[in-house]
């Protein structure tokens, strides 16, 4: 959806005429590009959050499930051929030092599907218990490092960061417990950006991902 939004903002902008009956001095054919250019990232970056808005609105009235099952789950209901949805319930804060998640508060995506929590690799099963929280109880493999899970996949990219990206170690774990490509190169950051690994997808795609 992000992709689509800036392509026909882009064709927006490009289709756009500027026409004056008289010439206009460099400084003020400087000024006038440069302040429709603001206006294009604003209205670019609104107009994707309205979208997204819109679409968790919509995911959070009708209580739609997610393709990943990330924020309802469905169980039947035993001597029955009945079926009831239960909202998936994140812990909101995690300490991945731990054997297991440990948490002073929940968020619960029948009301909000804004929550996230770090991603991570576990080698275990567990059975879905209703209204319990999503605890892992196994020790954690591996740490995604700046990446989130949560109710609505795009809402927890946005709040996720590419620091595992930038780093070899991290991109090898994943390669060898999820068996993905075998061939990848992490991020270069000693390359002059103003996007540090920490900073956050949502703040990048306000800034339509751009340098300058």
């Amino acid at each position: 959806m992000s992709r689509e939004t800036v392509l026909h903002a882009q064709e927006q902008f490009l289709s756009t005429q500027f026409i004056t009956l008289n010439a206009l001095s460099k400084f003020d054919f400087d000024t006038y590009t440069a302040a429709s250019i603001d206006q294009l990232n604003k209205t670019t970056v609104a107009e994707f959050y309205a979208d997204n808005h819109f679409i968790s609105s919509i995911i959070d009235q009708y209580e739609y499930t997610s393709a990943l099952r990330t924020n309802f789950y469905t169980i039947s209901i035993p001597g029955s051929n009945s079926y009831t949805n239960f909202p998936t319930v994140y812990p909101t804060q995690a300490n991945l030092d731990q054997s297991s998640f440990i948490s002073n508060g929940t968020c619960s995506c029948d009301v909000t599907s804004n929550c996230a929590y770090p991603a991570g690799i576990y080698n275990h099963s567990m059975s879905i218990v209703p209204n319990e929280i999503f605890l892992p109880d196994a020790s954690l493999l591996f740490a995604v490092t700046g990446f989130k899970i949560g109710c609505v996949p795009q809402n927890a990219l946005l709040q996720s960061t590419l620091e595992c990206l930038y780093y070899q170690s991290c991109l090898n774990m994943f390669v060898a417990l999820t068996a993905a490509i075998t061939t990848v190169a992490p991020l270069n950051m000693s390359s002059s950006s103003r996007f540090l690994p920490t900073t956050t997808i949502e703040l990048m795609f306000k800034n339509l991902m751009l340098e300058s």
